[in-house]
């Protein structure tokens, strides 16, 4: 009986009136729409926040994402209309006339905080359309208090949670390149090249050694050679002497 009676005060307050006589700013949509389910993770900010659906289960993150009670996690709407503050999480706004699914793309880049946009396709093989999210492992923001009907603050946002999320996403420069991010296990490191350097001028002095003695090696032989002949042949004159003239 108590459950049908939340679920009906849910239905009778998912509305811009029910956000106002609870104190709660209405969010909206990136195309400026009302977002009539969704609430300000923070009811009591004096700046402008995210808004998440109203649901059991739900919560806001820190890094200003929803998180549904199916653990999908979203784009939700915000309190600034023209979406303008750094409050609003500005991601994937060609979806703007609701929220949207974010994908992750750690299979991909070994990070948590790669994310692709619903719906676009190779976009974390490739990186054309992938962004990151800070800070990495979020923690629970917010929660969905069905009671009291608005989310409840755990972990006030700060300073290092804000400032590191970029407004727009980022774009990998053509769409050839197979990922932006690189294993730390393929990177060849400053000691290895050193090292790889090292090596190369080693063989490039060795064969030049070898080319050198062999070349005197040969000037050698024509030289014993050479003097082995004209003594032959000194020693042939002397005694075959020419006749007397």
């Amino acid at each position: 009986m108590t459950q049908l009676v939340w679920w009906t005060i849910s239905l009778l307050c998912a509305s811009r009136i029910c956000l106002a006589q609870t104190g709660q700013n209405p969010c909206y949509y990136p195309n400026r729409g009302g977002a009539t389910h969704d609430y300000p993770c923070d009811p009591d900010a004096k700046d402008d926040v995210v808004c998440c659906g109203g649901s059991l289960g739900a919560v806001c993150l820190t890094n200003k994402l929803c998180r549904s009670p199916e653990m999908n996690i979203i784009r939700g709407s915000c309190t600034d209309q023209n979406r303008a503050s750094r409050g609003c999480a500005g991601y994937c706004l060609s979806a703007n006339t609701g929220g949207t699914h974010l994908i992750s793309c750690t299979n991909t880049t070994y990070t948590d905080t790669s994310y692709c946009c619903d719906h676009t396709n190779n976009c974390c093989d490739t990186g054309v359309g992938r962004f990151d999210v800070l800070p990495t492992q979020p923690e629970v923001w917010a929660s969905w208090d069905a009671k009291a009907f608005r989310f409840v603050v755990h972990h006030p946002l700060t300073s290092n949670t804000t400032a590191a999320i970029p407004s727009q996403p980022s774009r990998a420069p053509n769409s050839t390149s197979t990922s932006t991010s690189t294993p730390s296990s393929l990177t060849i490191s400053t000691g290895a090249w050193l090292g790889i350097g090292i090596a190369a001028a080693a063989i490039v002095l060795l064969s030049a050694a070898v080319m050198y003695l062999s070349w005197r090696l040969y000037r050698n032989k024509n030289g014993n050679q050479k003097t082995l002949t004209e003594s032959h042949m000194k020693q042939v004159s002397e005694q075959n002497p020419p006749p007397y003239q």
